[in-house]
């Protein structure tokens, strides 16, 4: 039995280095995939807090937003814009917009800085630690939360979806960026008149 090629203890070596090898190569391709993920959430947030949009994005704003985003998620910005400029040509510009402040984030203000993006093991999505403040004031005098980011893949790339809005004032948004842009046109005009 000693001349045996494949020997029980041969075997034994054997799958242990298979085994070995899995897991490296597992690990290898999950952590550069879960580093691009961060990555994408935290290069549309720093394009959102350098385009300093308040209320729907103009079409240009939007555009600039488009590597980032999702198809769903453009149309969904495209949709909401259309139904501003119908109500304000339908007011005479004498009604405000019937989205104000950042539409982004919970805080009204928006925010100033990210603090940083982390993977959520527990629910999904990626939650985006953020800050609005004067940058030397004290910390007493900033206020800071979390929203969370949603992402799909498309084209092979990671794309923000949709954001879910988590702060905890009472006058904060709440709920999905999502679900608010879908509303926006049936809150205010009747299915015929778009």
């Amino acid at each position: 039995m000693k001349h045996r090629l494949w020997s029980l203890d041969y075997q034994g070596h054997y799958l242990s280095a298979l085994f070995a090898l899995l897991l490296v190569l597992t690990g290898c391709d999950v952590a550069p995939r879960e580093d691009a993920e961060i990555s994408a959430v935290r290069a549309f947030h720093e394009k959102i807090l350098s385009l300093g949009t308040a209320g729907v994005p103009r079409l240009e704003d939007i555009e600039a937003l488009t590597p980032y985003i999702s198809a769903a998620f453009r149309q969904r910005l495209l949709a909401a814009r259309a139904a501003e400029d119908a109500a304000r040509i339908r007011h005479g510009g004498t009604e405000p917009p019937m989205l104000q402040g950042s539409i982004f984030h919970s805080l009204f203000e928006g925010a100033h800085r990210i603090i940083s993006v982390e993977r959520n093991q527990k629910t999904g999505g990626y939650l985006v630690n953020l800050e609005y403040g004067v940058e030397n004031a004290p910390a007493a005098e900033k206020t800071t939360w979390q929203d969370r980011t949603w992402l799909i893949t498309e084209n092979g790339q990671p794309r923000v979806d949709d954001l879910e809005f988590l702060g905890k004032w009472d006058f904060g948004s709440k709920g999905r960026l999502s679900l608010i842009l879908e509303n926006i046109g049936r809150d205010f005009f009747p299915k015929s008149d778009l």
